[in-house]
């Protein structure tokens, strides 16, 4: 017991030693990971970036990324336990000797796929092609959103990402960013299983490479996918607002960045039936007061089914 206490607070001494070190790592892994965060989600929606190299709103947004990756490996593992489950109920209920006999079919398969991964780099390849196939027809797709909040409708192709954004719920987000990272887990599980020096030869070191590279854009996409798909798409409506060029009777406005010089609004005006959209910023001096009477799932409002009703024209007479 005596060891235990003494390796405990010799562990702690040690931590509090390299304190400042793995502060500074930590602040620049969530600086890292806010930046791309921020700067796509911005580069979507079609805004003006105001922002300087430094800012602590990188540091904000890269946090708030981290707990919704933490956040979402719940869903992961309840989706693991759903999938398993039943297939587990089902084999007890069977009998001692069905069990037996499935078991060792099983070990046997088991043992023979392995064996034939391991011959001519097949792990490698396999981890390979599946990571391939998850960043070009899954993860890469979010690049096709941009200037999303001028366009007149979504992309219509990938279609899935389209019920992703207008979705009333964050169940299929979620669901959606517990794949992307299912994927990284397999990947990095294919990664973690080649790298044994008792097989390693110059196709395996050469393949093994590959496959650590693309695991490593499958990191790097995961902030990207959540800056552009879930970052600030509830944004607040604006009903009041003091500053050059005050709101119209027939227009809607959204407070959709506030950056360091200025204020800038997403306008929408009923014209003809359909409707004109436009972005507008205001220095930030000359926003005298501004009212706030909601928020709306943006995306929602401007290509779903539902949202608020353009206000009507008021009459003066």
């Amino acid at each position: 017991m005596g060891d235990f206490w003494g390796n405990l607070a010799k562990r702690l001494q040690e931590l509090g030693s390299h304190w400042t070190s793995y502060t500074v790592l930590c602040s620049f892994f969530l600086y890292l990971l806010g930046y791309l965060t921020l700067r796509f989600h911005l580069t979507a929606l079609g805004i003006g970036v105001d922002l300087s190299a430094l800012d602590e709103r990188y540091l904000f947004t890269g946090a708030r990324f981290l707990i919704y990756l933490i956040s979402s490996v719940p869903s992961l593992v309840f989706l693991v336990v759903l999938m398993v489950t039943p297939a587990y109920l089902l084999f007890r209920v069977l009998p001692s000797s069905i069990r037996a006999r499935l078991g060792r079919f099983f070990s046997i398969q088991s043992a023979s796929v392995l064996s034939w991964w391991l011959v001519s780099n097949r792990l490698a390849l396999t981890g390979i092609i599946f990571s391939l196939l998850m960043i070009q027809l899954v993860m890469r797709q979010c690049f096709l959103l941009s200037n999303l909040l001028l366009v007149d409708d979504l992309p219509a192709e990938p279609s899935w990402f389209r019920g992703l954004l207008l979705a009333q719920t964050d169940g299929p987000m979620a669901l959606y960013f517990s794949a992307l990272l299912a994927g990284a887990a397999i990947s990095s599980g294919f990664f973690y299983a080649l790298r044994n020096p008792a097989n390693t030869t110059s196709s395996t070191l050469l393949l093994t490479s590959l496959l650590g590279f693309l695991l490593f854009v499958q990191l790097l996409l995961i902030p990207v996918n959540y800056g552009i798909l879930v970052v600030d798409k509830s944004m607040p409506r604006v009903t009041g607002l003091e500053a050059p060029g005050t709101l119209q009777g027939n227009e809607q406005a959204w407070l959709v960045w506030e950056g360091n010089e200025g204020k800038t609004f997403l306008l929408r005006k009923q014209r003809a039936g359909k409707y004109d959209k436009s972005l507008i910023t205001l220095p930030r001096e000359a926003v005298k007061k501004l009212e706030i009477s909601g928020y709306d799932r943006i995306f929602e409002v401007l290509f779903g089914a539902t949202g608020p009703k353009p206000p009507e024209k008021k009459d003066n007479s």
